[in-house]
């Protein structure tokens, strides 16, 4: 949980401090580092998702639970990355569209794909920021309250009650969940900033 909480809360940092985050971005894109940062991210998050669900039917038979990390994983497998494959590809699918198209209406929608493209990957990445900071910090407060730290628990469990709507209760625990997230992943991504400035002017050095 609190690996998640930090990956959103450097996201954070990189949207609200864009400038100062830009300068210190000096060097060339390394395109497999990011790949590396991306699968990693992916992988935790599949991990935390399936221990969520996990948790959620914690008192059901070995079988049934079974079934549902099966479920969770082709699900996770399939949709998650098939659908993050396919995304990783439209930039090249619009382009050849736009310059090989067969007709005016295939060339332009082609170009329409590789003018929205970057909207839409920006629009996946706040989905992605918040859904890392939901998991992480349900999670995050979920375990603590195991070990006697309720605060966090106790404030996801009053948002649930704020309203008697089940989805409506879902909303607001969820977007509790998401603010503790996104608090305690600010705070770690800020306590990591030194530690990590200092091991790049080591590596520079």
């Amino acid at each position: 949980g609190a690996y998640l909480c930090f990956e959103g809360g450097e996201k954070i940092l990189e949207r609200f401090g864009g400038a100062a985050h830009a300068k210190e971005e000096t060097g060339p894109v390394d395109e497999a580092q990011i790949i590396r940062q991306a699968i990693t991210t992916d992988f935790v998050l599949s991990t935390e998702i399936m221990l969520l669900a996990l948790a959620e039917v914690e008192g059901e038979s070995s079988m049934r639970r079974i079934i549902v990390l099966v479920l969770i994983a082709l699900l996770i497998t399939f949709a998650v990355y098939g659908l993050v494959a396919a995304l990783i590809k439209l930039d090249d699918a619009g382009a050849h569209l736009a310059g090989q198209g067969r007709t005016g209406i295939i060339r332009s929608f082609g170009r329409a794909i590789v003018t929205l493209a970057p909207a839409l990957f920006r629009g996946i990445g706040i989905v992605g920021t918040v859904a890392m900071l939901w998991v992480g910090g349900h999670i995050l407060a979920t375990n603590l309250a195991k070990v006697g730290f309720h605060p966090l628990h106790h404030a996801i469990e009053w948002a649930e009650e704020l309203t008697h709507n089940p989805v409506l209760s879902w909303i607001t625990g969820t977007a509790m969940s998401c603010l503790i997230g996104a608090v305690i992943g600010t705070l770690l991504a800020l306590a990591w900033q030194p530690v990590h400035h200092a091991v790049a002017r080591r590596h520079k050095g």
